[in-house]
């Protein structure tokens, strides 16, 4: 491997630091010439969540600042980019993800609790961004501005899971989603509490609009999908109820556009954020993730 010229190097260890820092970090400890030959590249993707502790928004300081110093370190020509992150929602998190806001490819947020609603990105443009997972509320992303904050996002999951069994989050804003992001072409929603039936209405909106007469949002939508809530807990819409409440938007009418409906196997947090993690790997591997396949 040390006789291969540093550009190549380059080009190989990026593409092989898709599994969130760990082959960085191995890269890192092996000799001198291929810990400098692929310093550019050991940032590519970069998870910041710890599966036995919480990230403190310490943590994310420390890793901030090392960051920066190694930008400051190498040429232009080298410099780190950082293309995925996956990373728990704390103040530190959300001036890391402004900071490098302009070089995102994919980004996974996960509220911490207690939630930091209060911090957003509101401000931000991703122009590069192109999938976005959020564990949580949605709101760290504000309100609508002139033009669209995700002009590049083409996929959205939101999964308005808790960060504490006692709090409950309502269903997201899609019209305001559609706004910041009019180019969704792939669109899913889990984990909602739809007890007022909000997300229902706006799925109507969604999938058939021409059927009711309502504006058109997610203009280029290729997919939706649903992930039902169990029928264990009393206070969510049954699976049964969703199907018979859909039942107008499933039947294959030339002016629907797809909806999948799919029950959620698991209302536990750790294993919806592994799942998410195994999903986010899998796409920067070129794999499917959560996205059904066509």
């Amino acid at each position: 491997m040390e006789g291969l010229a540093v550009e190549i190097l380059e080009k190989i260890s990026t593409f092989a630091c898709t599994d969130g820092g760990r082959t960085g970090c191995s890269l890192s400890l092996t000799s001198r010439y291929i810990r400098e030959a692929t310093r550019s590249a050991r940032f590519h993707s970069i998870s910041l969540v710890y599966p036995l502790s919480m990230t403190s928004d310490e943590q994310i300081k420390r890793f901030s600042s090392f960051f920066f110093a190694e930008r400051a370190a190498l040429s232009e020509r080298r410099v780190p980019r950082l293309r995925h992150l996956r990373i728990p929602w704390t103040p530190a998190a959300a001036i890391l993800c402004e900071t490098f806001a302009s070089e995102l490819h994919s980004l996974v947020i996960l509220q911490s609790w207690p939630p930091s609603d209060h911090v957003d990105v509101s401000g931000t443009e991703f122009p590069l961004l192109q999938e976005l997972t959020i564990l949580g509320s949605g709101l760290e992303f504000g309100g609508v501005y002139p033009h669209p904050r995700l002009p590049s996002l083409t996929r959205l999951h939101i999964a308005a899971m808790p960060s504490k069994p006692s709090q409950q989050l309502g269903a997201p804003d899609l019209r305001l989603w559609s706004a910041r992001a009019p180019h969704v072409t792939h669109l899913r929603v889990s984990l909602v509490n739809d007890t007022k039936v909000v997300l229902l209405a706006q799925l109507a909106n969604l999938v058939a609009p021409e059927l009711k007469g309502l504006p058109l949002i997610f203009p280029d939508l290729e997919q939706a999908v649903v992930q039902l809530p169990g029928t264990r807990t009393a206070i969510r819409t049954s699976a049964q109820e969703w199907e018979l409440l859909m039942a107008p938007f499933l039947q294959g009418s030339p002016a629907t556009r797809p909806l999948v409906l799919h029950s959620q196997k698991s209302d536990n947090l750790q294993t919806i954020r592994s799942d998410m993690e195994r999903d986010w790997l899998e796409r920067m591997a070129g794999g499917s993730g959560c996205w059904v396949e066509q």
